[in-house]
């Protein structure tokens, strides 16, 4: 139940987030022209990568418990990461 309520919705979030993102980036590439708005375009990038990054453990510890197993491993990444 937890997976549907939350892990769903949030890789869903995740999809828009990663293709709003795109859009943005390729609309202000039209616009930029110092090296500044350059770097800055170019770190967006890296927010939806975080967000991946940090639920992505969760998400298979979860998955991993569906099946009755529990890691410890994934369970120790999935609480360090997931508060981020």
């Amino acid at each position: 139940m937890r997976f549907i309520q939350f892990y769903i919705p949030l890789w869903l979030v995740l999809i828009f987030n990663i293709y709003s993102y795109r859009k943005v980036m390729k609309f202000m590439k039209q616009y930029v022209s110092t090296h500044l708005e350059v770097r800055f375009i170019q770190r967006l990038k890296y927010y939806p990568l975080v967000l991946l990054l940090c639920w992505s453990f969760g998400t298979v510890n979860r998955i991993y418990n569906i099946f009755g197993e529990e890691n410890k491993v994934l369970s120790f990444l999935h609480y360090t990461m997931g508060g981020l």
